[in-house]
């Protein structure tokens, strides 16, 4: 996206604490707008997460995605949901809150920054859950090196069908 004639993108890969006030509203605002998520706890999720990524275009917050740590429990989560022959407890680790302005869409950018976010945690195990109907967020977990696992299942609300996706973290060397 920053090449002749286009305005620099400025990517950012922070630990929530590092984020400035402006920086974590316009985050959190964006993430609401997504439509996704419970508003009122967005932002002690996202001060939780182990990593948040962020992009700004002429100096607004275009998309994010962040390295969650789950809060769902062991009796109650996509994992079970879902009827996955994986283990919930052995990812410690959730890839969400990943939104993309509707303006800058299609110009590869959840490309770009799925692929820098997944790359920082590659030695870890990860799961994420997406719409069952969003066939683009799907393809690029899979180029990620996530795979579906289990059956399409309902989120908490029962207003969407979800489909979880796991990736296995490499062997450090």
């Amino acid at each position: 996206m920053s090449s002749e004639g286009h305005t620099p993108l400025d990517i950012h890969l922070v630990a929530p604490s590092e984020l400035s006030l402006d920086v974590l509203e316009s985050i959190i605002s964006l993430i609401v707008q997504g439509g996704e998520v419970n508003a009122e706890t967005v932002r002690p999720r996202l001060m939780d997460c182990a990593l948040i990524l962020y992009a700004c275009l002429e100096g607004q917050v275009v998309a994010t995605g962040a390295i969650k740590r789950p809060t769902d429990s062991g009796l109650d989560n996509a994992f079970l949901k879902a009827h996955s022959e994986h283990k919930f407890e052995e990812f410690l680790f959730e890839l969400g809150y990943a939104v993309i302005a509707p303006d800058v869409r299609g110009k590869g950018l959840g490309r770009l920054l799925g692929k820098k976010i997944c790359d920082s945690f590659q030695h870890e195990n990860m799961f994420a859950t997406i719409r069952a109907n969003n066939e683009v967020a799907q393809h690029l977990l899979v180029e990620n090196g996530f795979l579906p696992s289990g059956r399409v299942f309902r989120n908490r609300t029962n207003t969407q069908d979800l489909k979880l996706f796991v990736r296995r973290g490499s062997l450090r060397r």
